[in-house]
């Protein structure tokens, strides 16, 4: 009995091992990060990155700042804060700062949409356009 508990035990460590996350944190350097679908993330300093390790969703929580190239995909690609909000592209190239307080997207290439605090604010942001939100007073600019 004790034999089969340890293999038991044994394969759930490994099973869970194997479709586990990936995380990248960054401290005072940047680091280019390629995810599964061959899109390239620029990670900022004092920021974090995490997936899954079979990207399957395509989707990233961020912490901090990053600049994303997202490759076109039949799925798209979303990137979740810790608080929640989520942005979601198909194929563009832009910049998230994610904090506990702030978020500030500007978009180089493409359409990206923003949904803050899981939908109580959604908005699309167009190539060359910013939108900043401030958690204290819930502004949009």
């Amino acid at each position: 009995m004790k034999n089969t508990q340890i293999i038991l035990l044994f394969l759930t460590v490994i099973g869970l091992s194997a479709c586990g996350k990936v995380t990248v944190e960054t401290a005072e350097e940047f680091k280019q990060i390629e995810l599964p679908d061959s899109s390239v993330v620029y990670l900022n300093h004092n920021s974090k990155l995490t997936y899954d390790k079979d990207f399957s969703p395509r989707k990233v929580t961020l912490e901090g700042e990053a600049f994303f190239s997202v490759n076109d995909g039949e799925t798209p690609f979303v990137i979740e804060t810790q608080k929640g909000d989520e942005v979601t592209v198909l194929g563009t190239e832009f910049n998230l700062v994610a904090s506990i307080d702030f978020i500030a997207l500007e978009v180089e290439i493409g359409l990206v949409t923003l949904r803050i605090g899981g939908g109580d604010i959604f908005k699309e942001i167009h190539r060359g356009q910013r939108i900043d939100f401030n958690r204290h007073d819930n502004g949009l600019h």
